[in-house]
């Protein structure tokens, strides 16, 4: 899908860099245009649907209310997946990165997450979101927590066939679970699939994720979606929609 970047106010100059490192061209907020732009905002880069279909704006947010609420329910069936932070055992990879939520969610507990996203789009908004770790004004949990991401600019299959590392924890949520013909898709999935066009199910990632895990890989599904790649799950976490499957290394 066609993408632009434009800003706000007093952010052209930071804009006119991201147009070139996306190779992307730059264009007025104003402008008329059709496709998605990639706007950058006073506090966060955020998208834009210009086209019929206005999605509203969609941004990677970290300290949004949203967040505070989940971070102070303890996680939710994620933390449950995952398990407890041990001191040998506290390296995880999120190889779906996405919006990078279920990620802060891990590092906010203490975990050393590393995160991979191909879309080089994705890759410059939880950038610039994990940037914020050097601002003056930022709590220092927060800063603590941002310190522990590591992103990488990468496509998952690539990076799990060539990488030596190893790690405690993967963890992995296919962007395209099946779902009833007549269930609404969530704007943030719209967007990612906008931006990374049609995908297969996420299967090839699963036996690539087990060869490179220590303790297990953590999948996430909709509640009644099937097991990935058909293949039964260890152990299973269910919430009110969605599933988490736990799967021991071969």
């Amino acid at each position: 899908m066609k993408c632009a970047v434009s800003w706000e106010d007093s952010k052209r100059n930071e804009a006119a860099a991201l147009s070139q490192r996306l190779s992307l061209p730059l264009v007025e907020l104003s402008d008329t245009c059709d496709g998605l732009l990639l706007v950058v905002g006073l506090e966060n880069y955020y998208l834009k649907n210009t086209g019929k279909n206005d999605l509203g704006p969609l941004c990677v947010d970290f300290f949004s209310s949203r967040m505070k609420h989940r971070l102070k329910s303890g996680g939710g069936p994620l933390l449950k997946a995952v398990g407890p932070v041990k001191n040998d055992q506290r390296r995880v990879l999120d190889v779906t990165a996405g919006l990078g939520r279920d990620a802060y969610v891990l590092a906010s507990q203490g975990f050393e997450v590393t995160l991979l996203e191909r879309s080089s789009i994705l890759f410059e908004m939880l950038n610039q979101e994990i940037g914020k770790q050097f601002l003056d004004d930022l709590q220092e949990a927060d800063r603590a927590s941002l310190s522990k991401m590591k992103l990488i600019h990468i496509d998952a299959v690539d990076f799990m066939r060539s990488t030596e590392e190893k790690f405690d924890v993967v963890c992995l949520d296919p962007m395209f679970p099946e779902r009833s013909k007549s269930a609404k898709v969530k704007k943030d999935l719209q967007y990612l699939q906008l931006l990374h066009g049609v995908e297969d199910d996420g299967s090839a990632l699963l036996p690539l994720a087990r060869n490179i895990a220590i303790k297990k890989v953590v999948v996430k599904r909709p509640i009644h979606a099937p097991p990935l790649a058909g293949l039964v799950p260890n152990h299973s976490f269910k919430a009110k929609t969605l599933r988490l499957d736990v799967y021991l290394p071969p």
